[in-house]
């Protein structure tokens, strides 16, 4: 973990904040899949590039081992399918049912998920980058051991998310209109989080234990019942009484 640290510091002298990836339209599509079958066909290959999926249940194609690149998915069902070692460039997920899904040893870049249903989908081990999520549900989502870099969460549901053993740096977890981003029992242990927003998050019972966090912003956070028991915080900013009811 500490090695990891040193990497990141050779490379990442200065903070970055995170950027929105770009949202695009149907109509920026000429090709546009409307079936499974359409599908099955188009990624026999292992690359979908340059395609729009739209309102499709899908139950049996396999997309482990496949890459999109440029694609649009559009209300569409992934529900419980899975996407081990797929590779993402520029994927806009959009109002779609993805509940359930693994995306295990996945390698995501610039993926821009909004107003979709995502509870329980497993990103473990998986490398998140230049990513938001924004007005999904994303309750018990998984990132262990993964790396999640320069990414953020907006207006996002993330009770009991996990992650346990993973990277996180350069992320905001945010909530529109002074909200409190939902990460009420969420699980950090043994995470190294670096360069990052917590503030007025609502931590309530998460977990933090044996973890590093270096330059995270908890002001405002509810640390009721959260644990830090073995956590090292550096350069972190916390009020004084946003210990209270924490446990360090």
């Amino acid at each position: 973990m500490l090695a990891n640290y040193r990497i990141y510091l050779i490379y990442h002298s200065q903070p970055i904040k995170a950027m929105p990836p770009e949202t695009k339209a149907l109509s920026d599509f000429q090709n546009i899949i409307s079936s499974e079958m359409d599908l099955k066909d188009a990624i026999r290959s292992g690359t979908l590039d340059g395609y729009a999926i739209r309102k499709v249940v899908i139950q049996k194609t396999s997309f482990d081992d496949r890459h999109f690149n440029n694609v649009l998915v559009h209300s569409v069902t992934t529900r419980g399918l899975s996407f081990e070692c797929f590779g993402a460039k520029a994927v806009q997920w959009t109002a779609s049912d993805l509940c359930d899904s693994r995306f295990h040893f996945s390698e995501i870049d610039e993926l821009n998920m909004q107003n979709c249903q995502a509870r329980k989908v497993e990103f473990d081990q998986a490398l998140v980058q230049n990513s938001a999520f924004f007005t999904s549900e994303l309750q018990n989502i998984s990132f262990s051991s993964a790396k999640v870099v320069k990414s953020q969460f907006q207006d996002v549901n993330m009770y009991g998310a996990s992650f346990e053993n993973a990277f996180v740096a350069q992320c905001q977890f945010t909530c529109s209109n002074n909200g409190n981003p939902e990460l009420s029992r969420s699980n950090f242990q043994r995470s190294m989080i670096i360069d990052t927003c917590l503030k007025n998050a609502n931590l309530f019972a998460s977990n933090f234990a044996n973890a590093i966090l270096i330059r995270v912003d908890l002001r405002g956070s509810n640390l009721t019942m959260a644990d830090f028991r073995g956590a090292v915080l550096i350069d972190c900013q916390l009020h004084p009484d946003d210990r209270d009811g924490a446990l360090f």
